[in-house]
């Protein structure tokens, strides 16, 4: 079909023919007249904000030119020297526009202005660059620091100048010879940026026969070159045809030509380099590569010397299959019946589905521009992007493009604004969903940014992970779609997210800092044009509120139709379930599991119709239950689980199991065992083999174990000994509801603190048994010791007739002595005072007693052994009365006196033993009384005062 519109200078009627890849004839074909489109190695096409635009001669001048789909429109006037000729680049909203000339070369900067749709002029600009008289033939790129680089011949040696400010005004004009060798003057060099941090100038060489590369790193400084590679060599092939393309992958492609007309292609890896060159032609001439970054196809533009006069013809090969260009038909790019097309001019960037590939020739003074829709619906279809975010080594989706998490690059036109930590893989079947790209933890928020023309777009993207739980927030042009959202191994799908783009680029941020340390993760994009594609008269957009679920599934549906030269008469839906509407937004119910094919259709009042496509799968309902064999218990408790799931699509494949506590499992009746206790709910994910899922879940309760103490006021006591208990228990299942006591000696209780009489001395071991409201029981024990009864004293006897002989009391310096008694402070044995004790004792206490005489005492202690005490006495019989105990401790004594024990380890309790009337008899001039007794260990002896009496 042809597309008309005017030509600026002569104000005519001016036809380019729309081609779909077939040979065919323009019937009068007209264009901008007064020019040429060389030189060879420029481009002077550009893309951007859904127009196509150019820097074309048009008779008197340079101008800039806009494409709107029918003609081109004239802006403005760049340069007004029709000899001179432009290499334009552009990068965003940049424009650069460099007018090569033989005596005056110029760089030309632009901004594009979104409101007026047009580009206005940077102050500062034009600067002149001393390039001599091979600036006809410059060419730049820019790298990405955003440093331009220009390439041309100076005399007979390849140089290149760059920019040395940020806003591009000044250079380093003296530059550097690149590689070695003297060329000839009509040899020609050409620059690209490529591999994201590089930069590469590749020229011929005719006097040996061959292209050369040189590579200049970003991070090296601008004199610092790599080694210079030799592209490609052989008989008669050097030439002065270069054009320059590269892939989204590194890779750098060249269009050549040799001395006898025949055109090739060279192929350098990113990782092997320069492959052998591929003939494309035996009779060719001024090829020119334009690469579709969606398709990974390469366009390869030549004129046909054969038949006369020449046309433009192209051909296309995909990536990994390079070599097919050389037998590939060759279709007809620009034809024009008795002219002579040559010189074609495209553009640096990428192309894809929604742009087309446009392309500029010349002949007999007139330069013709032709449009090719390329890609799965050429510039026709909706579909803006599909993005999928994998590592290098993972298999690319069909009709995806690859980003692997590689930081911005405008010359690819997207990328992130921070390199990410990790891409990852699970593995799933849908590879879409089988890699990923995350902000970690420390990271926060990232940008992505996809070049797009203003307007209005749906996003519909995919967040999460197959494989790992987390949280996801993603903004899309500032605006939250997915806040905080909580997945686990599975994903958050978020479709048809209506969004408008204005700075001609969409802009998707992921994480937040304002959740710390939670990751969110990307896997693909789509992006889908609303309102048609840039280049496109009628265009029909179709959402859906969702894409899937269970049968009956109700979608409700929005369709949108837009025709900028004509108006919409009526819209239809077929549903695929044979179903229609006529409805702007029906709603419909499809009541059966299948994969449906909505097609909204859109019609306009010149008889266009325009369609759009949205699948729906709906599937059955899958039901799951869950069970458990063991739902209450004491930790640690071993449950088996069952679980059972039916569906109507097909068996069920994947179960996921979650117990509460951390772990999991993915078999479908597991065992686990609960070590801590608490309340958990397990629950189970079971799956079918379309994917469609449901949930059950059983609830297990762990039981904690009570605790108890028995404690009793005072452990020992003389029969009969009266022991007053306490019980005391807690636990974390409920209250204690029932006490039981044993005391050891056959008796029992039900209370939670008895009091209990042990009749008879022996040690005895009581028994707390606490229970509570789920039977799980605790149990505590305390010791009692009951003494032998303590006996009565021996009634009061008269003293002997010889009297008292000493009355001793065992006391501190400080205390007051009794009446009639002597004071003993516990010092060691002195002859000189007759009495003493074998050794020092650690202590002599008070209470606080009536009676002086038992207010004081002195004692053995823990670590000491038995120790004596002595007293002067004439040989003879006596009467020995002995107080041991304390009114304040309880205690074990032992005593003996002149070797026979008197007390032996009787237990007192805040009480006295009184002892009287011993009868000793003395042999060796000294009364002797020992206390303590090592086989009783750690007991404490204790004496309070003594008497003696003569017995005759």
């Amino acid at each position: 079909m042809e597309l008309c519109g005017v030509a600026r200078a002569a104000r005519t009627t001016v036809c380019v023919l729309i081609l779909v890849m077939a040979s065919l004839r323009a019937e009068e074909p007209l264009s901008i007249g007064g020019g040429t489109t060389e030189s060879r190695n420029q481009s002077k096409l550009w893309h951007h904000a859904c127009s196509w635009w150019s820097v074309l001669p048009d008779g008197g001048d340079n101008s800039l030119y806009r494409w709107d789909g029918n003609a081109w429109e004239a802006q403005f006037v760049v340069d007004t020297r029709l000899s001179a000729r432009a290499d334009c680049l552009a990068n965003g909203d940049d424009l650069f526009v460099l007018m090569g000339h033989h005596t005056q070369s110029r760089l030309y900067k632009y901004a594009y202005d979104h409101v007026e749709k047009t580009y206005d002029a940077v102050a500062g600009f034009p600067i002149t660059l001393p390039l001599g008289a091979s600036g006809l033939r410059a060419s730049m790129a820019q790298d990405s620091t955003g440093k331009l680089w220009v390439t041309y011949l100076d005399g007979s040696k390849v140089k290149v100048v760059w920019s040395t400010s940020a806003d591009h005004d000044t250079w380093d004009a003296t530059g550097r010879i690149v590689g070695s060798g003297i060329i000839a003057a009509d040899d020609l060099s050409s620059v690209i940026a490529f591999q994201g941090d590089r930069i590469g100038v590749f020229y011929s060489n005719s006097e040996d026969n061959a292209y050369y590369f040189a590579v200049h790193r970003d991070e090296d400084g601008e004199q610092t070159w790599q080694t210079t590679e030799t592209a490609a060599t052989g008989t008669a092939l050097g030439d002065d045809h270069v054009s320059l393309a590269k892939s989204t992958d590194g890779d750098v492609f060249a269009a050549i030509k040799d001395k006898l007309n025949r055109v090739y292609l060279v192929h350098r890896d990113p990782d092997a380099g320069w492959d052998a060159p591929i003939r494309t032609d035996y009779e060719g001439t001024r090829p020119h590569l334009v690469y579709d970054r969606f398709a990974n196809e390469l366009y390869y533009l030549y004129t046909l010397n054969d038949p006369e006069p020449a046309r433009l013809m192209v051909k296309k090969a995909p990536l990994g299959d390079l070599a097919s260009l050389e037998t590939a038909t060759a279709m007809v790019f620009v034809e024009v019946a008795g002219q002579r097309i040559n010189d074609v001019t495209t553009t640096k960037q990428f192309v894809d589905d929604r742009t087309g590939l446009l392309g500029t020739a010349s002949g007999g003074g007139l330069a013709y521009t032709t449009w090719l829709p390329i890609g799965d619906g050429g510039p026709g279809s909706n579909l803006a992007a599909r993005v999928n975010f994998q590592p290098a080594g993972a298999d690319a989706p069909d009709g995806y493009a690859v980003d692997n998490g590689s930081t911005f690059d405008a010359g690819r036109g997207y990328g992130w604004s921070d390199r990410l930590k990790t891409k990852e893989r699970g593995f799933q079947a849908d590879q879409r969903r089988d890699t990923y790209v995350y902000v970690a933890n420390s990271d926060g928020p990232v940008d992505w940014e996809y070049e797009l023309p203003d307007g209005a777009y749906t996003v519909t993207l995919v967040a999460g992970s197959p494989v790992f739980t987390g949280r996801q927030h993603v903004e899309i042009e500032g605006t939250t779609v997915i806040d905080d959202v909580f997945t686990r191994q599975d994903f958050v799908e978020v479709s048809e997210h209506r969004v408008t783009v204005a700075d001609g680029r969409l802009t998707i941020t992921i994480g937040d800092p304002a959740i710390g340390s939670k990751k969110t993760k990307l896997c693909y994009i789509e992006i889908t044009g609303v309102g048609g594609s840039c280049f496109r008269s009628l265009s029909a957009t179709a959402l859906a509120s969702t894409l899937s679920g269970a049968a009956p599934l109700t979608v409700d549906f929005t369709g949108e139709a837009v025709s900028p030269n004509s108006t919409i008469d009526s819209v239809s839906w077929d549903f695929g379930d044979g179903a229609t509407s006529t409805e702007d937004d029906p709603a419909h119910t499809f009541a059966s599991p299948g994969v449906y094919d909505v097609v909204f259709t859109a019609t306009d009042t010149d008889g266009n119709t325009a369609e759009f496509v949205v699948t729906i799968e709906v599937s059955g309902r899958v039901t799951v239950t869950a069970s458990a064999d063991n739902v209450r218990g004491p930790a640690p408790l071993a449950v088996g689980f069952t679980a059972t799931a039916t569906s109507p699509n097909g068996a069920v494949t994947l179960w996921s199991w979650a117990f509460g506590d951390g772990a999991t499992a993915t078999v479908q009746n597991p065992a686990h065992a609960y070590t801590a206790p608490g309340t958990y709910v397990a629950s189970v994910q079971a799956t079918d083999v379309t994917g469609q899922s449901a949930l059950a879940d059983v609830t297990i309760t762990v039981l904690g174990l009570p605790s108890a103490t028995a404690a009793l006021a005072t452990d020992t006591g003389d029969a009969p000994f009266n022991a007053a208990f306490t019980g005391a228990a807690s636990s974390p299942n409920g209250p204690i509801v029932t006490w039981a006591w044993a005391f050891g000696d056959g008796n029992t209780s039900n209370e939670q603190s008895p009091t209990h009489t042990y009749t008879n001395p022996g040690p005895y071991t009581a028994t707390l048994v606490a229970t509570d409201t789920d039977g799980q029981t605790a149990i505590d024990s305390v010791n009692v010791t009951v003494n032998e009864p303590v006996p009565e004293p021996p009634p009061e006897e008269d003293p002997p007739a010889t009297g008292v002989v000493a009355r001793i009391n065992f006391q501190p310096n400080n205390a007051a002595v009794p009446a009639d008694y002597e004071m003993d402070t516990g010092a060691s044995f002195d002859a000189g005072r007759g009495y003493g004790w074998s050794k020092g004792l650690p202590n002599k206490r008070r209470a606080t007693h009536p009676d002086a005489r038992l207010d004081t005492y002195v004692y053995v202690s823990n670590t000491a052994g038995p120790v004596d005490w002595e007293y002067a006495l004439s040989n003879g019989t006596y009467y020995v009365t002995v107080v041991a105990g304390s009114p304040a401790w309880s205690g074990i004594h032992h005593v003996a006196l002149e070797g026979a024990t008197v007390i032996d380890t009787v237990a007192t309790s805040r009480s006295h033993v009184e002892v009287k009337d011993y009868t000793v008899v003395v042999t060796d001039g000294r009364l002797t009384m020992t206390i303590g007794d090592p086989a009783i260990g750690r007991k404490k002896s204790k004496v309070c005062f003594l008497e003696i009496r003569r017995a005759n």
